[in-house]
């Protein structure tokens, strides 16, 4: 079979450009057919092969990942041929590649409301059996830890989400867990605002104010979606 076939067979669009990211030097010596059967498990195929080009670029070490038994590649490839967002998230951080680094389970668990809350309070230095958290960091260095610790959640759900054997059937936990995601990057972000205001008035005076968050519709309902707008109501 031709190239040109089995790009078209794979489910590529960009035939020109899929060729010219095959022939790329970051792919030299690893089985072709291996990657078309990862590539062949990606909802998109041209994003899952530029993404997987420029990590590879990037990371070498990825190269064995990439041409590895299709069992043991899928959570890569679904990833990469589903976001290119959470390509470029991982491309920038590599120390969340281990993201991959799991069995794709057809039936996936969802994630512990509790642990995604302690997870992002961690990751601004807050401590989550605290009645009210209050951040160690502040200012930029906050705002990147607590925004780097919410996609690498992302990226974890989306590894299960796109390798569950009935994607319909994981939705509603897919939804909660995005929402529980979202709560939690809220009090994580509170956390932070704690200790800035802290750098400014007396503890007492921070401790003095209460302040909810409420979600509202999709996200006080659990279900929201990748894209969906977090509303909430703040009530002080």
């Amino acid at each position: 079979m031709s190239l040109a076939r089995r790009l078209i067979s794979a489910g590529f669009s960009d035939l020109e450009k899929g060729e010219r990211f095959l022939a790329a030097p970051e792919l030299d010596g690893l089985d072709p057919d291996r990657i078309f059967a990862g590539l062949q498990m990606a909802a998109n195929p041209d994003t899952a092969l530029q993404s997987l080009v420029r990590l590879i670029e990037k990371h070498p070490m990825l190269r064995e990942l990439a041409a590895a038994d299709p069992e043991i590649s899928e959570p890569l490839y679904r990833v990469l041929g589903a976001s290119e967002a959470l390509g470029e998230f991982l491309i920038r951080h590599p120390e969340h590649l281990a993201a991959f680094e799991v069995t794709a389970g057809p039936e996936p668990l969802p994630a512990n409301r509790e642990q995604l809350r302690a997870a992002l309070l961690a990751s601004v230095r807050a401590d989550p059996r605290s009645a009210r958290p209050l951040a160690g960091i502040t200012g930029a260095e906050a705002y990147a830890a607590l925004r780097t610790a919410y996609r690498r959640g992302v990226v974890d759900l989306a590894v299960k989400d796109m390798c569950a054997a009935d994607p319909l059937d994981f939705m509603p936990a897919v939804g909660a867990e995005l929402a529980d995601l979202a709560g939690a990057a809220i009090e994580a972000a509170l956390a932070v605002s704690r200790a800035e205001a802290a750098e400014h008035f007396s503890a007492g005076e921070v401790a003095a104010v209460g302040l909810a968050v409420i979600g509202m519709g999709k996200c006080g309902a659990r279900e929201l979606n990748y894209i969906s707008d977090v509303d909430v109501i703040y009530v002080i």
